[in-house]
């Protein structure tokens, strides 16, 4: 699918593509080493205000963490991240995750728990195909289509 990239850049632990793909804004990121909370930080301010630039309220992105760096995400880290994303106008979160790590489709069903009570709609998914995850995300897009 022809998208057109809007910024490439990187923040500690992430590098990270926006594209405008459809209408709307597409955030590939690749987790290029160990990530926290101190690292995610930086990276949702980085594409939240990318979203909010171009005056988007859904956001979506591809999240690679094919080569398995250490991720390291509590419950309170999901709240807060929620916090951040609902404070930027974001309404609907679409997240795709590349991941070997079997233990992430767990994390990925407490942030959907997460995502219900502070009402941020949306779906996320945990995958170790990258196919997978790219079709998730562009039937997302193609659903919400300009």
């Amino acid at each position: 699918m022809a998208s057109k990239i809007i910024s490439k850049t990187s923040v500690p632990g992430f590098e990270v593509e926006s594209c405008l793909m459809k209408g709307e804004i597409l955030h590939r990121v690749k987790v290029v080493g160990p990530v926290s909370m101190a690292q995610r930080i930086p990276l949702y301010q980085l594409t939240l205000e990318t979203n909010r630039s171009h005056g988007k309220a859904i956001y979506f992105s591809i999240l690679d963490n094919s080569e398995n760096h250490e991720n390291e995400l509590t419950y309170g880290d999901l709240k807060r991240l929620d916090q951040m994303i609902k404070a930027s106008g974001v309404t609907d979160f679409y997240c795709a995750t590349i991941t070997a790590d079997s233990a992430y489709e767990s994390v990925v069903a407490l942030a959907m728990v997460n995502h219900k009570a502070v009402e941020l709609g949306g779906d996320l998914l945990a995958t170790r195909n990258s196919a997978d995850a790219e079709a998730f995300i562009l039937d997302k897009i193609a659903a919400h289509a300009s």
